[in-house]
């Protein structure tokens, strides 16, 4: 039987082994394509060089713990990486920045998601804006 804390355990050790393989991925597709082909990659994607420890740096899954906040919250992770993918990119970079992703990790596998809307997500504001954005259901839908 998987407990909550069993399973974020479990995403937490993918994570690091899934964030080393990609940190070392990136170092050498950026050696092989060269210094300034990979400027203009970083470019095109709105990151720098600096950003590539903070988005690939091995913690408990921000990728994951993003997506169980979304789901938590009854937004749909895929739909906003295809529909609005800045937006998600920027809600990816701000939440591998993320400096409470253990107590995010404790209260999403406690099925908690308004804690740290409330209190401490940086991404909240982002949360709150895509939720007003969705559309309302009428009466006979």
């Amino acid at each position: 039987m998987k407990t909550p804390l069993g399973a974020a355990a479990l995403a937490a050790i993918r994570d690091r082994i899934s964030c080393w393989y990609a940190r070392e991925k990136i170092a050498r597709e950026m050696e092989a394509i060269g210094q300034s082909e990979a400027d203009r990659i970083l470019h095109d994607l709105d990151l720098s060089m600096s950003d590539m420890p903070a988005i690939t740096k091995s913690q408990a899954g921000p990728s994951v713990l993003l997506e169980q906040r979304l789901e938590g919250v009854g937004l749909d992770p895929l739909y906003l990486r295809i529909d609005q993918s800045a937006v998600y990119r920027d809600l990816e970079r701000t939440c591998a920045r993320c400096t409470s992703w253990r107590r995010c990790a404790r209260d999403l596998a406690h099925g908690d998601t308004q804690t740290g809307l409330e209190h401490y997500c940086s991404n909240a504001q982002t949360i709150d804006a895509l939720l007003l954005q969705r559309p309302c259901k009428t009466a006979g839908q």
